[in-house]
């Protein structure tokens, strides 16, 4: 197995665990947290599509990279001898803090999970409750602050800032409206092409630019849509597959380009640090092909999901 194919596959893996539960990936964060998903409701519906969209994708990766298994002893014992050499403590420089963090890491896990079932963890929001476990672990942490404050990706709170600035500007000068307006015949259409236009739209489009630029303002005409739930009645009763239909375009449309998503711009960074070049032509051709199987299972499972009432009605 090559570095190159490695690292496509890691890219590619890294998009379908990412939609595994609500705080998985940002555009999950952003869209859940609109049309008001819980966490355990979330990863109830999206788990068992994670599931069969890893197996189905794990043959597919197999079939595209033409991955042979190792029938050589000597190559066996080799591949062998080098995973026995990883030292995976190498990197831990305090094992007592490493259990520490792993605790509050689980602790924090739950509180999201329950969430939405105890009263006093409702009213806080998932935020407090990532910022409560952020403060344990720089209070059980033994470093200096400035230490820490040099570590946090200040360009990537100063991209969300941007970003929903530019949000609020585009909802005060009506152009989500606009968009909404657009929108609203494709997405009213009916209770089939009506998901099935947003999740394959919503897909194409973030592999062309980003899926969270997308989530957000989507997330915004949804809510929009949502709000006004009384006097558009298609909503009322199809909306909650629209809002899973978005979820599922962003997050597997990440896989159509190489600047679709955060996971697949890192693998090809690492790359060509390391002299490997990966056209966009190149990796469109297996992307084209893994985003193309992974949303027919995607627009099957929503449909068979919503039949037996795994999704839950607004």
């Amino acid at each position: 197995l090559s570095a190159m194919s490695f690292l496509l596959a890691e890219g590619i893996y890294t998009n379908i665990g990412g939609l595994l539960t609500l705080i998985s990936s940002i555009p999950n964060i952003i869209v859940g947290t609109a049309a008001g998903i819980g966490y355990a409701d979330f990863l109830l519906v999206a788990g068992p599509y994670c599931l069969v969209a890893f197996v189905a994708t794990l043959y597919l990766v197999r079939w595209l990279f033409k991955l042979q298994p190792l029938k050589d002893e000597e190559e066996k014992a080799n591949a062998k001898a080098m995973v026995e050499a990883f030292d995976e403590w190498e990197t831990v420089k305090n094992r007592t803090f490493f259990y520490l963090s792993a605790g509050v890491l689980a602790a924090i896990i739950l509180g999201f999970a329950l969430h939405s079932s105890i009263p006093i963890l409702n009213q806080m929001g998932l935020e407090i409750i990532a910022i409560i476990g952020a403060t344990v672990m720089l209070v059980i942490y033994p470093t200096d602050v400035e230490g820490v404050l040099n570590e946090v990706e200040w360009t990537l709170i100063l991209f969300f800032v941007g970003l929903f600035t530019l949000l609020g500007v585009m909802e005060h000068a009506e152009v989500l409206t606009m968009i909404g307006d657009w929108l609203k015949s494709p997405l009213s259409s009916g209770s089939t092409t009506g998901p099935l236009t947003m999740m394959w739209s919503s897909a194409f489009f973030s592999g062309l630019t980003d899926n969270i630029p997308l989530a957000a303002v989507l997330a915004k005409v949804l809510g929009g849509f949502q709000e006004n739930m009384d006097k558009l009645p298609w909503f009322g009763e199809y909306g909650h597959l629209l809002w899973w239909s978005l979820i599922f375009g962003a997050g597997l449309g990440g896989n159509f380009t190489p600047i679709g998503s955060a996971s697949t711009v890192v693998a090809i960074s690492i790359l060509k640090r390391a002299g490997h070049t990966v056209t966009f032509m190149q990796y469109v051709k297996i992307g084209a092909v893994v985003v193309l199987v992974q949303l027919s299972l995607a627009t099957g499972y929503l449909f068979a999901a919503d039949k037996i009432g795994l999704i839950p009605k607004l």
